[in-house]
């Protein structure tokens, strides 16, 4: 019958011996040829990859493990979560997402994780990326009912606190909506949160700002 389809895959042979080098080498070979992996390799990354090296290789490389639509940073964060000795590699990403030379989209996807995983809300994380200009309105998820950015999920979780962080790092976010399909201002009011969440900040909006509000 012969071995299982992901034991010929290249990258998950390599980490499969733990070869880390050998399967980055390859990650780098594959975004030369314009070549992107097979779900095999990408189930080999997430299941056995567990060496920083390697790790950081994949966030640099990103576009290469996108063999569907369907995978984002975000996503890639949420199925290491699924496998044992998850807690190292995925503390590795938290402190490697506030470095210099982090992907900027890997930064606002990693504000939604921060938010939300197994190892408890990172609020020194997520003030630390919002400075460093990570976006809040960054499409992570496809699916409009799991909430697709990081904002709609804090609105969507009625979590005023970490609403009040986005708001003093970054307010211009709240008033971003570039068509009927997101709008957070909407996303309030739907919510019954609009004024609520809103109304004592006022006098900080600039005078559009204050104009969107009161539409």
């Amino acid at each position: 019958m012969g071995a299982p389809k992901h034991y010929t895959t290249p990258i998950y042979q390599a980490v499969k011996i733990n070869a880390y080098g050998t399967a980055g080498n390859i990650l780098e070979q594959y975004d030369a040829e314009n070549k992107k992996v097979v779900f095999q390799e990408y189930y080999g990354i997430i299941s056995e990859g567990r060496n920083n090296e390697l790790i950081w290789k994949c966030i640099e490389k990103f576009h290469v493990l996108q063999y569907d639509k369907t995978i984002t940073y975000y996503k890639f964060l949420r199925d290491i979560e699924e496998y044992k000795n998850y807690s190292r590699r995925i503390n590795f990403m938290f402190k490697s997402s506030i470095r210099n030379d982090a992907p900027h989209l890997f930064k606002s996807h990693m504000l939604s994780y921060a938010h939300d995983n197994k190892l408890g809300k990172k609020t020194d994380i997520i003030i630390e990326l919002l400075k460093q200009g990570a976006d809040p309105n960054e499409k992570i998820e496809q699916f409009k009912f799991k909430g697709r950015t990081f904002l709609e999920k804090v609105i969507q979780k009625e979590d005023k606190e970490m609403f009040d962080i986005i708001w003093e790092h970054g307010q211009e976010s709240v008033f971003f909506g570039n068509n009927d399909d997101y709008d957070v201002i909407i996303l309030l009011a739907e919510k019954g949160l609009l004024e609520e969440w809103l109304e004592d900040k006022v006098p900080q909006m600039t005078p559009e700002q204050q104009e969107r509000y009161q539409e």
